[in-house]
């Protein structure tokens, strides 16, 4: 029975990894189609399709030429299959989760922060999304986005929401199990003041895929600034 269940692993992982290539030719393509229809809308350059498909290749070979070639296929460990498994879940009867993640430009340290408040039908009741100047990394605007989210909370009188990011190591120490980087970490004893005056106790970490309501939020607003004063068409 083992070894059957290792020879079943070893073959979904196999069409996991075909099921990627595919799927990473596609988004590559489409990325060529709107990369061309952005030269026709916005500078009159037309590209006739050979061209687009050329552009395609040429990204796919590049991309391929700078991806390590894994030599081996093993089989998913547990911890990779639960969290392709995972899946965003509603807080329970009349409570409120709040979903929070930020965005990220290095080349001129800007950064959003936001959030995205749901019921437990998983309907969007509210959101907010911020943007940052001088932000020095990642980390910074994750916390920074956990703060625009309590915020929301204490600003909606929300009762003890859930606050949930894939941050890990900011909600390990909101949860009191870990430290964080001196970039961050006022911020965060901010968020833990902030907290304790209004008593919100939960924080839950969730995996990258699972939080993407919240990080294309501010993905959206860190391209469009006027985005973050829109917050009709950010739970839409």
């Amino acid at each position: 029975m083992a070894k059957n269940s290792a020879v079943d692993m070893l073959i979904k992982n196999i069409y996991f990894q075909m099921f990627a290539a595919v799927l990473r030719k596609t988004i590559i393509l489409f990325w060529a189609i709107w990369e061309a229809r952005n030269a026709l809308v916005f500078s009159d350059l037309d590209s006739n399709p050979i061209e687009v498909l050329q552009t395609a290749t040429r990204f796919q070979n590049d991309f391929s030429r700078l991806t390590p070639r894994r030599l081996t296929v093993n089989a998913p460990s547990r911890d990779s299959e639960a969290a392709a498994n995972a899946t965003w879940s509603p807080p329970p009867v009349s409570e409120i989760k709040i979903n929070f993640d930020g965005a990220y430009r290095k080349d001129d340290k800007m950064g959003v922060g936001a959030c995205v408040a749901r019921d437990h039908d998983g309907r969007p009741i509210h959101s907010c999304a911020k943007s940052f100047d001088n932000v020095s990394s990642p980390a910074l605007i994750e916390a920074l986005a956990l703060r625009e989210a309590i915020l929301l909370a204490r600003r909606l009188r929300i009762r003890n929401p859930f606050f949930e990011g894939d941050a890990k190591s900011i909600i390990d120490f909101m949860s009191g199990k870990g430290n964080v980087g001196s970039d961050c970490e006022v911020i965060l004893i901010d968020c833990k003041v902030l907290c304790e005056q209004s008593n919100f106790t939960h924080f839950t970490f969730i995996y990258r895929h699972c939080n993407w309501v919240a990080h294309d939020v501010a993905k959206k607003a860190l391209r469009d600034p006027l985005f973050c004063n829109n917050s009709l068409a950010q739970v839409v």
